[in-house]
C-alpha cells in the first residue's frame, strides 16, 4: 500500500470510531434519566405530573410544600438531596410556564422508578 492510501485508511477507520463515540454519546444522553429514586420521590413525582397536566399553580404550591415540609403520610426526610433538587426542577419548570417540560421530568422519574421494579 502507499502511504496515500494508509493515510486514507487511517483517516477512514477514525471517523468511523469518532462517529461511533457519538452515536453511543447521543444514545447514552437521551437514555439516561434519573436512576433509582425513593418511593417518596416517586409519590411526589407522580402529584407533580398531575399539576403539570392541569397545569395547577395551586397543586404545585401543594406538592411543593408537602416536600418541603412531609406529612402524616409523605416523610419528606426521606428525600435524598438529589432527589429534592430534581423534584425542585420540576417545580421550577413549571412555575415557568413549561408545563410540558415539567410534565415529562416527573413522568421520566416515575418511569425510571417503575422499570428498575419491574427488571
Amino acid at each position: 500500500m502507499s502511504d496515500g492510501t494508509n493515510s486514507s485508511l487511517t483517516k477512514g477507520i477514525l471517523l468511523g470510531f469518532v462517529g461511533l463515540a457519538v452515536i453511543i454519546a447521543v444514545l447514552s444522553y437521551f437514555r439516561s434519566g434519573y436512576g433509582d429514586v425513593s418511593y417518596p420521590t416517586y409519590q411526589a413525582a407522580t402529584a407533580l405530573y398531575g399539576a403539570c397536566l392541569a397545569r395547577s399553580e395551586a397543586r404545585i404550591d401543594l406538592v411543593e410544600t408537602l416536600i418541603a415540609n412531609g406529612n402524616e403520610k409523605f416523610d419528606a426526610d426521606l428525600l435524598s438531596a438529589q432527589e429534592r433538587s430534581w423534584l425542585e426542577s420540576v417545580i421550577r419548570a413549571a412555575r415557568g410556564g413549561e408545563w410540558e417540560s415539567a410534565a415529562a421530568m416527573a413522568k421520566r422519574m416515575m418511569e425510571d422508578q417503575v422499570s428498575l421494579n419491574d427488571g
